[in-house]
């Protein structure tokens, strides 16, 4: 089907960059981009959850900046009836028993969530990475899968882009994600496992890589690190403070179950890399104002309060998800515990161990042949994690870097190959 202008359409969904999670807009960005550079000609839109409709401004991989159309969503009991997604939910069930096509057409205009995924040729959802899941809660799963269940009532072709899946705490979950997932006419995960996790589902399911690894570094205006770092022979270890895991998760009694006290982990491998003789930068990828549970840069300046050293800064002021990979990529080690800032690491060639509170960092370290980086807080203690992270400090890290970077150059031709399946099918 094409829009009124007569050009074919894509439909986005579970990722923006309207967000202070860095990781959701590299998806965002890279998704845009990738979609332009295959499909030049199709017009591209966000369905998110968000209070306005202002249109977010991507930078293309060609150097200009792009526009692209927002139609929100909303929960909130002040949002309008017509963008309210429960009563998205209900329009989008009843629209399959309005007779006759300009009838229906009509009733289906006055929600633009729903005339948007009508008037699209491809409704494609990533999201988030890794929220096909009830990790975070029931509640938010089955309020993300209500436009993927419009689109399915509305017989639009569904493409689910690299992602995670699972797990699946909850069996309401469980059957919601099998329904999705057999309806799609394309599954991609950006991991080995959720392939297998899903094999026995109907549907089209190809392993792609996470597409954050074509996303490009962008030199930021300025940098700011507190304390000013001067000229320094020093190794410079960047460290991603995750605010979620400091905090507990959204519960705050330890979400994710993990087994060590991630406050005392990150200050003991704090220390332990200071006794190295080597600067640390903390690097906050989700930005949030004080008391925000997901908050990686207040994590951040706790951590300054607590440990008091000449080696140990800060990145202050917000960047953007391409300026991050840029700063990070500067690094000679980095240590991340938000999977998109390991990404931005490994895909510049810089050597990464990623600390994990979900399947997500196996699968896609998996893709780069670095599993064993890998030390996920759920089964590994303080002092396992610490003497990997001292031993990996110690070891040929150009030898890595050079692996890692062929490794990468290779993924990234292959999501683009993998993805122009969307428009062959």
């Amino acid at each position: 089907m094409k829009n009124d202008n007569g050009n074919k359409s894509i439909c986005i969904m579970g990722a923006s960059t309207s967000t202070n999670n860095m990781g959701v807009s590299a998806l965002a960005v890279s998704v845009v981009n990738i979609f332009k550079n295959l499909k030049p000609e199709y017009e591209l839109s966000f369905i998110i959850g968000n209070s306005t409709s202002n249109p977010q401004k991507i930078r293309a991989s060609h150097g200009d900046d792009i526009l692209i159309p927002t139609v929100p969503f909303r929960l909130s009991p002040r949002s309008k009836l017509s963008s309210h997604i429960l009563v998205l939910l209900l329009a989008g069930i009843m629209q399959k028993m309005i007779p006759g096509k300009k009838l229906r057409k009509r009733f289906i205009k006055l929600f633009p969530v729903i005339n948007a995924i009508d008037d699209s040729d491809v409704v494609a959802d990533i999201h988030g990475g890794d929220s096909f899941s009830d990790i975070y809660g029931l509640h938010s799963f089955i309020i993300s899968t209500i436009p993927l269940f419009i689109t399915i009532f509305l017989r639009k072709k569904l493409v689910l882009l690299p992602q995670t899946y699972g797990p699946f705490k909850k069996r309401i979950s469980q059957w919601l994600a099998g329904v999705i997932i057999g309806k799609a006419q394309i599954v991609y995960s950006r991991d080995f496992e959720g392939v297998n996790g899903v094999k026995n589902i109907k549907g089209k399911l190809i392993f792609c890589p996470d597409v954050a690894f074509t996303l490009e570094p962008v030199k930021p205006e300025y940098i700011k690190i507190y304390p000013e770092i001067t000229k320094s022979e020093k190794s410079l270890i960047g460290l991603n403070i995750n605010g979620l895991m400091y905090n507990g998760g959204y519960t705050r009694e330890n979400m994710f179950g993990l087994i060590v006290d991630y406050k005392k982990l990150v200050e003991e491998l704090i220390k332990t890399i200071l006794s190295g003789d080597k600067r640390i930068i903390l690097v906050p990828h989700t930005y949030g104002e004080e008391n925000n549970v997901n908050s990686d840069n207040c994590a951040c300046d706790k951590i300054m309060g607590k440990i008091k050293s000449p080696n140990l800064h800060v990145l202050q002021r917000k960047y953007s998800q391409s300026e991050l990979k840029y700063i990070i990529s500067g690094f000679d080690f980095f240590i991340g515990s938000r999977m998109h800032s390991c990404i931005a690491a490994i895909s510049t060639g810089v050597p990464t161990i990623g600390l994990a509170y979900s399947k997500k960092f196996i699968g896609v370290f998996q893709t780069v042949g670095e599993m064993c980086l890998v030390k996920d807080c759920r089964n590994a203690t303080i002092n396992e994690i610490k003497n990997d992270v001292s031993v990996y400090l110690k070891g040929n890290r150009e030898n890595l870097n050079n692996k890692i970077v062929n490794r990468v150059d290779i993924l990234k031709l292959d999501i683009f190959e993998k993805l122009q399946l969307i428009f062959d099918y």
